[in-house]
């Protein structure tokens, strides 16, 4: 599953509060980045009832509070949202901390992944080169040996 950027946002604020104990956990009046406004607690269940589904957060039912009719858009009628009971699971952490990497951090990672790769494939070779060596050098020794080469 492709997240949006409320969806990004959602898990990064959770991670944030799940880091530092200090930060506000109540997001309902939080400008989320698409619309530049506070969004209503109808489309944040619908993207918390979305995540969840995909096993990037956990909460219990009693964490969104329903009620009233349900939006038409967002297929939601949830009003109030206790942000304390809604936690990141691990592949939600997972997913904030590799949104987190820079450019550089991602070339680094894969540059040390190929040079791992080029080691391992690097000592095949030279083991293999080196066997042949050794085996030859012996195969000289045992000819100079038999034919009387060496005295």
């Amino acid at each position: 599953m492709s997240l949006n950027l409320i969806e990004l946002e959602i898990l990064e604020r959770l991670y944030r509060r799940d880091q530092d104990r200090e930060l506000e956990t109540d997001f309902s009046n939080t400008v989320f980045p698409l619309e530049g406004k506070a969004e209503p607690p109808q489309e944040l269940g619908y993207y918390l009832a979305r995540l969840k589904r995909e096993y990037y957060i956990d909460y219990p039912d009693s964490s969104l509070r329903r009620g009233g009719g349900t939006d038409n858009i967002y297929k939601s009628n949830v009003i109030i949202i206790w942000w304390d009971d809604i936690h990141l699971t691990r592949k939600g952490r997972n997913t904030v901390e590799e949104n987190r990497k820079t450019v550089v951090d991602k070339v680094k990672e894969s540059t040390k992944r190929f040079a791992i790769d080029v080691a391992k494939e690097t000592r095949k070779k030279l083991i293999g080169l080196l066997a042949a060596w050794i085996f030859g050098a012996l195969s000289l020794y045992a000819y100079l040996l038999l034919t009387g080469g060496l005295k």
